[in-house]
């Protein structure tokens, strides 16, 4: 079941995105707890991979749907890979509606911007949200910056979980360059480990 977004020219493969975290139920006529993890026992997502056929890591685009769309099709615009045990902020957003999109892994040198520039218009030409939050972690963090600097009137804010502000794409400091992100009150929520260096 479940359908892919309507993008012409693109095929998907199907796989589903849940929490990996256990949780304890008792068994009274045994007298003991179970250990419960997977779909059957937590939210499960649909998720969709534009097929690459790659066996060297080059991935397309990733679109996790939720279960019910919230007015609008709010979305995330993640600038890092997805990976298959489930952050707890894209569940919390998946619940309440948003869809969870990552873009493509397809060049050494890192993320191109002409990729990202094309999955914003086709999903934005499907009805998605104009303005998607945009999130990534460690170096991610640092190109969700750089796409948001060059778009700041097309994001709604940005999270970012130790990131790394650089970018294989600027030319210098991103901290040098963030007055577009201000003068647009981009908001911004950064989730920083204490022992991260």
């Amino acid at each position: 079941g479940g359908v892919p977004p309507a993008i012409p020219g693109v095929s998907w493969d199907k796989s589903y995105y849940y929490s990996y975290a256990s949780s304890y139920r008792y068994l009274q006529p045994e007298d003991t707890y179970a250990t419960c993890r997977g779909p059957m026992f937590t939210d499960c997502y649909d998720r969709w991979d534009v097929t690459t056929g790659s066996s060297l890591g080059i991935t397309g685009m990733t679109v996790i749907v939720p279960k019910k769309p919230a007015p609008g099709n709010p979305w995330v615009f993640r600038a890092d890979r997805v990976s298959q045990g489930a952050a707890p902020v894209d569940l919390a957003l998946l619940a309440r509606g948003y869809y969870i999109v990552a873009a493509p892994v397809t060049a050494q040198a890192g993320p191109l911007s002409e990729q990202w520039d094309e999955i914003y218009r086709q999903l934005t030409s499907l009805g998605f949200s104009g303005k998607p939050v945009l999130e990534g972690m460690g170096a991610g963090g640092g190109e969700a910056y750089y796409w948001a600097i060059a778009h700041p009137d097309q994001v709604s804010c940005i999270y970012a979980e130790n990131p790394v502000l650089r970018s294989l794409r600027a030319k210098g400091p991103l901290t040098d360059s963030l007055g577009p992100l201000a003068k647009g009150g981009v908001p911004v929520l950064h989730v920083c480990g204490s022992l991260d260096p």
